[in-house]
């Protein structure tokens, strides 16, 4: 049986690391709410987006054990990964939503996609892009089904994650 090798992997990260990525969050469902809602794989999209921000990072890490050691960071279940220069078979992708992104919303899904295409007429350096300003929303890579957050516009909301290839 064939095997895909480690510099397979590299590749595939590096393609993925070059693409547009965005993390878009939603509304959900209400139902959601009373019990824990388990992530479709054949899913294409949001059931009720509010909203997308491009990544703010996106980096080659690799596993680490040394919580002391240079460029460490920590992602959600405490695993620990170190940011390289080197392309390796995990990306780093972390989305920083502003003050005023989705203020005021109720979230409880939360999507990364490949490939978003925006309008052209938009300002130049716009990060974040509600459903109308998306031409073609790319292709739905991860699903995150998440308790209710009521989206305060009084705090930045950070999002990483580490993709492994």
């Amino acid at each position: 049986m064939a095997v895909l090798q480690d510099q397979g992997r590299i590749e595939l990260a590096e393609q993925f690391k070059n693409r547009p990525l965005h993390l878009a969050w939603g509304h959900g469902l209400a139902a959601w709410d009373a019990a824990p809602v388990s992530e479709p794989i054949t899913a294409i999209g949001l059931m009720d987006e509010i909203g997308r921000r491009v990544a703010s990072q996106k980096q080659f890490v690799v596993p680490e054990l040394d919580p002391n050691a240079p460029n460490t960071i920590r992602v959600p279940g405490g695993d620990l990964y170190r940011i390289v220069n080197t392309p390796s078979r995990w990306v780093l992708v972390e989305f920083v939503f502003d003050y005023g992104d989705g203020a005021g919303h109720d979230i409880r899904e939360l999507g990364l996609f490949v490939g978003t295409e925006v309008a052209a007429a938009l300002p130049a350096g716009q990060r974040y892009f509600t459903p109308e300003q998306i031409i073609k929303p790319g292709r739905l890579y991860m699903l995150d089904r998440i308790p209710r957050l009521i989206r305060s516009g009084a705090t930045e909301q950070v999002y990483r994650y580490v993709l492994p290839f």
